[in-house]
């Protein structure tokens, strides 16, 4: 018996899989739990599917010592310098004027005052290195005419991290990003920090290796525009915030947007320079 428990063992690459043997339509935008609603629907077609083994139990890996590498201090040596004193001269008087004979230039090096501060030289941060699983990738295609449109979905069940883009080709190439979440299941916690943002570098390196882009192939995007898979839109994301993080990527404002939303435009050269310096790609 088709049961909710046993669809929920698997992950959403393989129930959407499972959809597409049949004739079932409009099943590419739902999240897992409405995905699972539409396969309950029609349990006659899906009753081959069995309960998926949890194989992380089985395996349970001691945690791993974290070593704390500490700078040494740097203990900097009291320089003291002793001259002689130089000798007392009288000061004599030449024509009714007093003058005072310069007294003799010292013989030893001259070293600059030291002020109590050391310049060391700038360390460059450290590139995050996470990995990226080209098979958690689907991609879509659809022609309309002269137009061909991709649908590129990355979905990691593990890290709760879902990615949508969609790449327009035709007279203007665009790239849009559709949705970005670290916490796709709000029951599940969130991705580790940068995980997200580096499977969509990665996933941008990967469309511009295979010629899908070029550099210059405009990118865009609309900051808290993130109800495309729901239909709802989440009012607990703050758009200020939002909009600074992109822009940190290279994106730049744009006019066009509804209210509570922000548009943002780049190019996949100007987001793939900033991913550069961060991640490992």
């Amino acid at each position: 018996m088709l049961t909710s428990d046993i669809l929920n063992s698997h992950p959403v690459k393989t129930l959407k899989s499972e959809i597409s043997k049949t004739n079932i339509k409009g099943y590419s935008k739902l999240n897992k739990n409405e995905i699972i609603e539409l396969m309950l629907k029609y349990k006659s077609r899906f009753s081959h599917i069995k309960k998926k083994e949890d194989k992380t139990k089985q395996s349970t890996k001691p945690p791993k010592k974290i070593k704390i590498i500490r700078k040494p201090k740097i203990e900097v040596p009291k320089i003291t310098i002793t001259e002689p004193e130089p000798e007392k001269r009288k000061v004599y008087s030449r024509g009714g004027r007093f003058f005072k004979p310069k007294e003799p230039k010292s013989k030893l090096p001259q070293i600059p005052k030291f002020s109590g501060k050391i310049k060391l030289p700038k360390e460059e941060p450290k590139k995050q290195d996470f990995k990226f699983d080209k098979k958690n990738i689907t991609i879509e295609t659809k022609i309309y005419g002269s137009i061909t449109k991709y649908e590129i979905e990355y979905y990691d069940e593990n890290e709760n991290t879902y990615i949508e883009l969609t790449l327009r080709k035709g007279i203007n190439n665009l790239l849009f990003l559709e949705h970005l979440s670290s916490q796709f299941d709000k029951k599940e916690p969130r991705a580790k920090k940068g995980y997200t943002r580096a499977m969509l570098c990665n996933l941008i390196n990967m469309l511009l290796n295979k010629k899908m882009v070029t550099n210059r192939t405009k990118f865009g995007l609309i900051a808290g525009d993130i109800g495309g898979i729901t239909g709802k839109f989440e009012k607990n994301h703050n758009i200020k915030n939002l909009t600074k993080m992109y822009e940190s990527m290279g994106f730049k404002k744009k006019r066009g947007a509804n209210i509570g939303q922000q548009k943002l435009e780049s190019n996949v050269g100007t987001v793939l320079k900033w991913c550069m310096g961060k991640y490992k790609l």
